[in-house]
C-alpha cells in the first residue's frame, strides 16, 4: 500500500500556473552541466501546432541519496509550463526521503511534485505502476531518480508527440560514467506510424530498451494495460517490446534529452550472476509474449530472438562459471542442445555451439577460448558493446 503525500505547492490550479516557459535555475544551485542548445520545436513548426498537454514525470526512488536533489531540480527547471511529477519512494533505508521532503519544502515553484511512499521495498517495476496509477497528466515521462533531465525535455517531447498526438516518443542520452558519452537514435526525427515499421525498428536496436527518457500517452499505455511486470530486474527490456508491439505512432528528439548516471549502485553495475539470471528469465518472458502476439515466425523476431540467444552466451561467460551453470541449466530444462541439432549446423556455428555438448566446466573454458580464437564469435558481443542496453552510441 502506497502512502501519500502532497507539497506545499500543490494548491495552485491548472488555471493558475506561471504562464510562459522562460527559463528557470533549478533549486539548489543549477543543472551543473552545459549542452549545446537544441531547438525544443522543429523550425517549420508554428505555436498554433502544439496543444498545451500536462506531462507526470515517474520518478521510482530507492536508496538515491547522493543524486535525489539533483534530479529534483531539473524536473524543477522544466521549460514547459504544466508539469506534474509523481515520486515513488520503495521502502528506502537511507535518507532519500528526508532529502525529497526538504526539497519540496523549499520549493515553490510551478511543478505540482508529490511523494507517495511504499511501507515496504517491492521493487522498481512496482513503484513506476504506483506513479502510473496515481499520475494525471496526459503523457508519462519516466526519470530514474540518481539520472536528470535537460531543461528542455518536456518541451521538446511536447512539440514532437504532444502535436501529433502519438502513443510514444523517444530521445537520446547524454552518458556520465560509461564507455560511451551518448546512445544515439537511428532514425528520423519526427513522426513514425505503422505497428510494423516501430517494431522493425525495435528488433533493429534502432532505438533504446531503456525506460529512463520515454515519453508515453497516458491513455495509450492504461488502454493496453502496459503496466511493468513486477519481481524483475531488467524489466525495460520486455517492457519495452510490448510498447513496441502495441503502439501505431511514436515520435523521434533528435539530440540529447537525459543526462543517464553509471556508477556502482546501479542496476547496470549489479551482482553479474543476479544480472545474468533476469536476462535469462526476460529472454523466456520475450519469447512467450511475441507467440501470444502472433509475431513468433516473422523473420525479423527469429533473428532478434537467436541474437539475444547468442548475447547469452557471451554474458553467461563473462558473468562466470556461476552464471554459465545457470544458462546450461535453462537450456537442458527449455531448449535441450541436441546432437542432431548440432550436425545440421555449419561450420562456424558448430565451433560456437559445441560447448553446449561439453559438462560444464569444461563447456565454459571451451567458450572462453573459442571466443579469443575465432574473432567472428565475438561479434554479438561487440555490437552490444556498441550499443549499450540496445542502443545505438553516438
Amino acid at each position: 500500500m502506497a502512502r501519500f503525500i502532497r507539497a506545499k505547492n500543490t494548491w495552485q490550479k491548472k488555471g493558475r500556473r506561471r504562464a510562459g516557459t522562460g527559463s528557470r535555475r533549478p533549486h539548489g544551485g543549477g543543472h551543473g552541466r552545459s549542452r549545446k542548445a537544441v531547438p525544443a520545436v522543429p523550425a517549420d513548426w508554428s505555436k498554433d501546432d502544439v496543444t498545451p498537454v500536462q506531462v507526470t514525470v515517474i520518478v521510482p526512488v530507492y536508496n538515491a541519496g547522493p543524486y535525489l536533489e539533483r534530479c529534483l531540480a531539473s524536473v524543477a527547471a522544466q521549460t514547459h509550463p504544466d508539469v506534474q511529477c509523481v515520486l515513488v519512494d520503495d521502502g528506502s533505508t537511507d535518507d532519500s526521503v528526508a532529502s525529497a521532503e526538504r526539497f519540496l519544502a523549499a520549493y515553490g515553484g510551478p511543478v505540482d511534485f508529490r511523494l507517495l511512499r511504499h511501507e515496504s521495498n517491492r521493487g522498481q517495476s512496482a513503484a513506476r505502476n504506483t506513479g502510473i496509477r496515481a499520475a494525471t497528466g496526459d503523457y508519462l515521462y519516466f526519470l530514474d531518480s540518481d539520472d536528470e533531465m535537460f531543461p528542455d525535455t518536456l518541451a521538446r517531447f511536447v512539440a514532437c508527440a504532444g502535436a501529433g498526438d502519438l502513443d510514444f516518443a523517444v530521445g537520446e542520452f547524454e552518458i556520465e560514467g560509461g564507455a560511451f558519452p551518448r546512445w544515439a537514435v537511428r532514425m528520423a526525427a519526427g513522426a513514425h506510424r505503422g505497428r510494423d515499421a516501430i517494431l522493425g525498428a525495435y528488433l533493429r536496436s534502432d532505438w533504446q530498451t531503456l525506460v529512463g527518457n520515454r515519453f508515453v500517452r497516458r491513455r495509450f499505455l492504461v488502454d493496453r494495460e502496459l503496466y511493468f511486470a513486477e519481481g524483475l530486474v531488467h524489466e525495460d527490456d520486455l517492457w519495452t517490446l510490448m510498447v513496441a508491439c502495441r503502439a501505431e505512432t511514436m515520435g523521434v528528439v533528435k539530440g540529447p534529452t537525459y543526462l543517464y548516471r553509471v556508477h556502482g549502485h546501479s542496476t547496470m553495475t549489479a551482482n553479474p550472476v543476479r544480472r545474468f539470471g533476469a536476462w535469462l528469465q526476460i529472454l523466456g518472458m520475450m519469447e512467450a509474449f511475441l507467440g501470444r502476439e502472433g509475431l513468433g515466425s516473422r523473420p525479423d523476431v527469429l533473428r532478434f530472438l537467436a541474437v539475444r540467444r547468442a548475447e547469452l552466451v557471451d554474458r553467461a561467460r563473462q558473468a562466470g562459471l556461476n552464471a554459465y551453470a545457470v544458462y546450461r541449466k535453462d537450456v537442458r530444462a527449455g531448449r535441450p542442445f541436441r546432437w542432431s541439432t548440432f550436425r545440421g549446423m555449419g561450420g562456424g556455428w558448430k565451433i560456437r555451439y559445441l560447448h553446449s555438448l561439453l559438462p560444464v566446466p569444461v563447456g565454459y573454458v571451451y567458450l572462453k577460448m573459442a571466443m579469443r580464437a575465432v574473432p567472428w564469435l565475438g561479434a554479438a558481443r561487440r555490437q552490444n558493446r556498441k550499443s549499450g542496453t540496445g542502443c545505438a552510441a553516438g
